[in-house]
């Protein structure tokens, strides 16, 4: 499992509540497959139908348009330049060794050692401060 914010998860529970109110209303037609986001009666999606689907979402947001992979890569950026660590990226995208994920996104982590310089800096000056304080 991957864990989400409550504002994801209250989005999940009410889309969930929008399935099963589809597959009461078609009854025996309803394929029941286990899937988060399944085609209209409940199969999987096809892929040319997803990518239709995805492409209109991202028309009607105006964003510019990602592969899915590029969304994949975009969050653990995402992740590493607001300083989350990276195993906690690794185990979000399901790497099996932290060095993966490493290889895959070092690009990202500038902006991180220039957060730890800053860091490390305010740490010196404190340390300083409280030696000279009397």
């Amino acid at each position: 499992s991957v864990l989400v914010g409550s504002d994801t998860l209250r989005v999940l529970t009410e889309h969930r509540a929008d399935l099963e109110a589809r597959a009461r209303r078609l009854g025996s037609r309803w394929q029941e497959f286990g899937l988060v986001f399944p085609a209209s009666t409940g199969v999987p999606q096809s892929p040319r139908n997803l990518l239709r689907d995805y492409k209109a979402l991202i028309a009607k947001a105006e964003v510019p348009e990602l592969s899915f992979h590029d969304l994949r890569d975009t969050h653990a950026s995402r992740l590493l330049a607001a300083g989350v660590d990276i195993g906690t990226v690794s185990e979000r995208l399901r790497h099996s060794r932290k060095s993966t994920t490493l290889d895959r996104y070092v690009h990202t982590l500038p902006l991180s050692r220039r957060r730890s310089a800053v860091v490390m800096e305010n740490l010196q000056v404190k340390r300083c401060q409280s030696l000279i304080a009397p």
